[in-house]
């Protein structure tokens, strides 16, 4: 984690909690991303594999540093950290 995220994330539980998620978040859609790559599996096939649309598999691999889009990280959070330099 950068030095940012880390005291960031120890300014409060709840900061705590959006970096964890958003941290495991990336970390799923990353994996997923490669185990597709090493299998060459294109996002078409999984979405065929899976009787769902090229959308609905595309939004959530292409939307991974936003949790909103990610129902099993828990509920939403519309904010994510602020940006270095930026008012809370």
């Amino acid at each position: 984690m950068t030095g940012f995220l880390e005291r960031w994330a120890n300014e409060s539980p709840e900061n705590a909690r959006r970096v964890a998620q958003e941290l495991l978040i990336t970390e799923v859609t990353e994996s997923l991303w490669e185990a597709m790559e090493q299998a060459g599996v294109k996002k078409s096939e999984l979405a065929n594999r899976m009787g769902a649309t090229k959308g609905y598999v595309s939004r959530p691999l292409h939307k991974s540093g936003t949790a909103g889009d990610c129902s099993a990280a828990g509920p939403a959070t519309a904010n994510g950290p602020p940006h270095p330099g930026q008012a809370d």
